[in-house]
């Protein structure tokens, strides 16, 4: 039996892709939600509303292509809140080898 480092979330049939083998994850050391491809919804982060949203959509915010996520559980729930971010998001650690992809 191979072992896959795939893992199906109950939440909605989430798929999340996980760089650390089953044992050595964790849930917690994480930076920042990127995504890893630009489509033609173009989203950024806005910082100043706290939200994904397309690039310059308010010209008077900042923007940034990395948000703010420290642990596995607020992944979760800003992929539950924002699904267009789903399949495109990367939740980036500080330590090498250990993202994850959903």
């Amino acid at each position: 039996m191979s072992e896959t480092n795939d893992k199906v979330s109950p939440i909605d049939g989430l798929v999340m892709r996980f760089e650390a083998p089953k044992g050595e994850r964790v849930h917690r050391y994480f930076w920042a939600v990127t995504l890893t491809e630009i489509t033609e919804d173009n989203l950024w982060w806005n910082t100043t509303l706290g939200k994904w949203e397309p690039y310059r959509a308010n010209k008077d915010h900042g923007y940034s292509t990395h948000a703010p996520c420290k642990t596995l559980k607020a992944f979760k729930r800003m992929l539950r809140k924002c699904p267009e971010i789903r399949g495109r998001s990367v939740l980036v650690n500080r330590y090498v080898g250990l993202d994850v992809y959903a």
